[in-house]
């Protein structure tokens, strides 16, 4: 702990806490999401926290059964939702492991009938985003009406896929990303090549083997033990969830069911190399047709960056009731799993102060003492502007700011005025990069009062990554 706290000060940060000893630390983080339960009136939510894969902790709070009062075990299962695009792309690269597939087929090599346009999509291009298809869960956003909508009511793929035929892609193949339900598609493929079902085959080459045994593929027809029911929250009262058809639940990018261990063990078995050869490959970061780097990897992660240390991770918000969320700490070595039995609720803020528990510099920003303070800078504000209109200014962001960022922040950075630096912390010759560009300072801001980012800044001055604002209405 002394290292960790002569670390902080050489980097001229002053962490407002710091937590001495494992067990008080264990209890801080166990109030913690007690306090946060009762304000976001989270019914049930487990926790595993691993470091180089082994857990640290685990928390397992609330209910995962309000009507009957069945707490949340260890072993207690919720659908992880938009988490589970990871499981379909592993699966996919594992196909092209071992030849019987390609990444860069056409998706109508298998879908024949999809419309022409479809013929410049790949595989590689549905599971990083970059195919253009707009995501079809957006085409029913009104949740209240979720129970009159083809996703309650469809009985085959054919009627789920009739959506995607009918709309026109969005931009051209490979040239842009935005975030879509691409992996749906490629549980189609998966089912279209092995002769086996979606859910047959994850079990057969990806659960088993990983020995996963609490995960499975959802079905509402069959017994799941530990099974959480999931929840909403509408008019301020908690209600159950949406009921979807038993063909959209078990679609390929929302239709996994697990446990906060199991997930943790998923991820172990995928950077062990115990599904692949060459397991680093779902990692490395897509790219665009002109080259430029995305911030989706090869196997459907987003990548991030916090603080100067690189991330990797994936979210999930379901209107059958269930929220979640794994992040990867890549340089700390430190993994978390989140998963709740509600859908909507402050996962990243969450998730960010749940990792300040191990490390202060992930503290939110409104509540960090800088030693240095910079003067300001138009081109902080200039780049805040162009993101908020989601384009990229040459002036004063980086020629290698990763294509993404823009849409991603475009509504957070909106209206953003009164733009102040108030820190700053070099990381000159640390070793730290952006996509291979070496990272020299970090400039956080507080703007609209309330608001607070990270500008990381790349040695020619330019801007080259912004994290995802914050909340702190506490700061002064």
């Amino acid at each position: 702990m002394k290292k960790l706290i002569i670390g902080l000060l050489v980097l001229g940060v002053f962490p407002i806490a710091l937590v001495c000893n494992a067990q008080d630390r264990s209890d801080a983080i166990e109030e913690f999401l007690m306090e946060e339960m009762a304000r976001q009136n989270i019914p049930g939510l487990s926790v595993v926290i691993a470091r180089d894969g082994n857990i640290i902790h685990e928390s397992h709070l609330g209910f995962a059964n309000v009507e009957l009062r069945a707490p949340v075990t260890r072993h207690t299962t919720f659908a992880i939702a938009s988490m589970s695009k990871i499981y379909t792309a592993a699966a996919v690269h594992l196909l092209a492991e071992r030849g019987t597939i390609s990444l860069e087929d056409s998706i109508r090599k298998y879908l024949p009938d999809a419309p022409e346009p479809w013929q410049e999509i790949t595989l590689q291009h549905l599971i990083n985003h970059q195919s253009g298809l707009a995501d079809d869960w957006t085409f029913y956003n009104d949740w209240e009406n979720t129970q009159k909508s083809i996703l309650a009511t469809a009985v085959s793929n054919d009627e789920l896929l009739s959506g995607f035929y009918k709309r026109p892609l969005l931009f051209e193949p490979g040239t842009d990303l935005r975030y879509q339900g691409g992996t749906y598609v490629l549980g189609l493929v998966i089912e279209k090549v092995t002769g086996l079902s979606y859910p047959e085959f994850m079990q057969k080459n990806i659960f088993e083997p990983l020995g996963l045994a609490e995960t499975r593929i959802e079905d509402p027809e069959a017994i799941f033990p530990d099974r959480a029911s999931g929840y909403l929250i509408e008019g301020g009262r908690l209600i159950n969830g949406y009921t979807l058809s038993k063909v959209t639940l078990a679609r390929g990018d929302v239709g996994v069911r697990a446990s906060a261990r199991d997930i943790l063990k998923f991820l172990n078995g995928l950077d062990k190399g115990k599904l692949h050869k060459n397991p680093s490959r779902m990692h490395d970061p897509g790219r665009q047709k002109n080259g430029q780097i995305t911030t989706r990897t090869n196997g459907g992660w987003f990548i991030s960056f916090l603080r100067g240390c690189a991330t990797r991770e994936h979210g999930g918000v379901y209107r059958t009731g269930y929220g979640s969320s794994m992040f990867t700490f890549v340089d700390d070595g430190l993994t978390i799993v989140l998963l709740t039995n509600l859908a909507e609720f402050s996962k990243f803020e969450m998730m960010l102060k749940l990792a300040s528990f191990y490390n202060p510099l992930y503290s939110p920003i409104g509540t960090q003492k800088f030693a240095d303070k910079p003067g300001n800078d138009v081109k902080y504000s200039s780049a805040l502007k162009a993101l908020s209109e989601s384009r990229v200014d040459p002036e004063s962001m980086h020629e290698r700011f990763p294509i993404g960022m823009q849409r991603h922040f475009a509504s957070s950075f909106k209206d953003a005025e009164e733009v102040e630096a108030i820190g700053q912390v070099s990381f000159k010759g640390k070793g730290r990069s952006v996509f291979g560009v070496p990272i020299e300072e970090i400039v956080f801001v507080r703007f609209n009062e309330t608001r607070y980012t990270a500008i990381y800044l790349a040695p020619n001055g330019k801007v080259i990554f912004v994290e995802i604002p914050e909340n702190f209405k506490g700061a002064s």
